[in-house]
């Protein structure tokens, strides 16, 4: 009578996966979904799915440095990115592919799949196809730096990320104390993450307004280009400091300042607001 929900909790007993499901509302009782034996003797660290009734669960593999894939309809596990206890920085199709302690992962809305590559420090995108390539960041170089795609650097201590509507990903730079987010606005040339955006703006107005919305995802499509990490300091009391483009080291005097908002929440620019004490 249910659908298959997201597969988010992982229960993880021995060498088994176990897949447990928490009803979002009105109800607080858990459901084994499934339990498979891990393949090929390895242990699962993080899980994603490619839709809250999903085709697809994805497991990471920090120690055997591998992402499998478990059909749901048919339980047929596949190793879909990296080679089994093999560790590295390669790009390439299934079987070819290097990954270095892969750990937290996330969907994007095209389905494609974004892995922190943990000990590489940096981001890897798995296409539907099994094609990997790099992301963000210098495989196998740490640091804290802005920039566009493989000119940005992260530190090897990423917790998690997350992919947003608009296909750029949030990424918690924990070593560099900052929130980081990959990617543009908007890609003008996906059209799924185009509509997703659309859509996603078009939930906050109502009928009334939505000429306005068309107008502005137009206009920051217009501006979409390639992957870009910008930095968000995360402070003790609570706030992000938005840093501008080439700043470093303590927050400057002139740093704007807002509370913490929901992932999904976060613009591209902060709004100007009230500054910290």
């Amino acid at each position: 009578m249910l659908l298959l929900p997201l597969l988010l909790p992982l229960l993880l007993s021995g060498s088994s996966l176990a897949a447990a499901r928490i009803p979002p509302t009105g109800r607080n009782d858990v459901s084994v979904v499934t339990t498979d034996t891990v393949p090929a003797a390895g242990t699962f660290h993080y899980v994603a799915t490619d839709s809250p009734t999903p085709r697809f669960v994805y497991a990471s593999d920090a120690v055997r440095h591998v992402v499998r894939r478990k059909d749901v309809s048919t339980g047929i596990w596949q190793t879909i990115a990296g080679e089994d206890g093999k560790a590295g920085s390669r790009d390439g199709p299934i079987g070819s592919s290097l990954l270095n302690r892969p750990t937290a992962m996330c969907t994007t809305p095209t389905a494609d799949l974004v892995v922190v590559d943990s000990a590489g420090a940096c981001l890897r995108l798995v296409a539907q196809d099994g094609m990997v390539s790099t992301l963000a960041g210098v495989c196998g170089s740490t640091g804290q730096r802005d920039g566009t795609g493989q000119s940005a650097l992260f530190s090897d201590s990423i917790q998690s990320i997350s992919c947003l509507a608009n296909c750029s990903v949030l990424v918690a730079d924990q070593a560099n104390g900052r929130l980081r987010r990959a990617g543009q606005i908007l890609n003008l040339h996906d059209p799924d993450c185009y509509a997703a955006a659309k859509k996603a703006l078009a939930r906050r107005y109502t009928a009334g307004s939505l000429w306005t919305v068309g107008l502005v995802v137009a206009l920051v499509a217009a501006l979409a280009a390639a992957v870009v990490i910008h930095s968000r300091q995360l402070t003790a009391a609570g706030f992000v400091v938005w840093r501008r483009s080439g700043e470093e080291g303590s927050a400057p005097a002139d740093a704007e300042y807002g509370p913490l908002v929901d992932a999904a929440e976060v613009p591209d620019a902060p709004a100007q607001q009230a500054r910290a004490e």
